[in-house]
């Protein structure tokens, strides 16, 4: 799938650096700290919370962290700290986990000195995951939803994305599983919501080829290259060889799990990405199925 694109260039990787003009530029890749210099009072942020992971053992993709952008006032002087949002954990099956159901990833914000007002966005939702017949779980709210567990003759939902309530949103929601078996086979799983579009449903005549596809993220130059970010992580497919696709591909949301039976570990998202896991394979009984980790976040600035 495509991924959103947005034209602005603005931000450099790792330090301080000029880019012409008088701007200069920095990236967070981990949570720090950050004192404008004498004369910033603004600066431009690019935000992107921790991606979830896909659920385990036939789980839905997981949700993008959200994401913001825009400008806020800075006093010179001030400190300021800069979150960065873990991945969800990949989540293996009977490890506590309600259902199997995979790991939210955690916020990334900006916070300053009073009156300064915390700039944040949400983690990224779970996907769903499943024990049992009968009892699998809808993905996790977030700021982009994860996709519903495979389905087995019960429908799983989507979670629920900008969880924030910002304007514009922080993501969207995760796709469902309608869950009806097709030619003896239970539904696959939905794909994780992204920042450009909501996850891929798993309909009834599909349900048992093909897990949803991730919802699309962006594509962003600000780092000096072109990369993509939060893209959602797709859902697994009942029926080998038929993941669905995270958004986006390398560049975004992971791939499901491609193969039904046996322990097989579905692709985690790339670090500061903030893109969702993929959802994991297993039969409902006895599979093995590790879902992907969700990739953590990143806040880029320029001054």
């Amino acid at each position: 799938m495509a991924i959103k694109r947005i034209t602005t260039s603005l931000i450099s990787r790792n330090s301080i650096s000029a880019i012409g003009g008088g701007i200069k530029r920095q990236i967070f890749n981990a949570t720090s700290t950050w004192i404008p210099p004498s004369g910033t009072n603004s600066i431009q942020y690019f935000i992107v919370a921790g991606g979830g992971s896909g659920g385990a053992r036939a789980g839905g993709g997981g949700g993008a962290g959200g994401f913001r952008a825009g400008m806020t006032p800075v006093v010179p002087g001030q400190t300021y700290t800069f979150t960065v949002g873990a991945g969800g954990a990949a989540r293996s099956p009977g490890d506590g986990g309600p259902f199997n159901q995979g790991n939210g990833g955690s916020a990334s914000s900006i916070s300053g000195p009073a009156p300064f007002p915390t700039i944040s966005a949400t983690g990224g939702g779970g996907g769903g995951g499943i024990t049992n017949p009968g009892f699998q779980t809808g993905g996790a709210s977030g700021g982009s939803g994860g996709g519903g567990a495979q389905g087995d003759n019960n429908p799983a939902g989507g979670g629920s994305g900008n969880t924030g309530g910002f304007n514009p949103s922080e993501g969207n929601n995760g796709g469902d599983s309608n869950g009806s078996r097709v030619g003896g086979s239970p539904g696959g799983g939905g794909g994780g919501g992204g920042i450009g579009g909501v996850g891929e449903s798993v309909p009834g005549p599909f349900a048992g080829t093909k897990g949803g596809n991730g919802g699309i993220g962006l594509f962003s130059t600000l780092s000096g290259a072109n990369v993509g970010y939060a893209a959602g992580g797709g859902g697994y497919p009942h029926s080998p060889g038929n993941s669905g696709f995270g958004g986006g591909g390398g560049n975004g949301g992971a791939f499901g799990s491609g193969n039904s039976c046996g322990p097989v570990v579905a692709e985690s998202a790339v670090e500061n990405r903030g893109s969702g896991g993929g959802g994991a394979a297993g039969p409902i009984f006895g599979g093995a199925g590790i879902s992907g980790a969700g990739g953590s976040g990143i806040i880029m600035i320029t001054w």
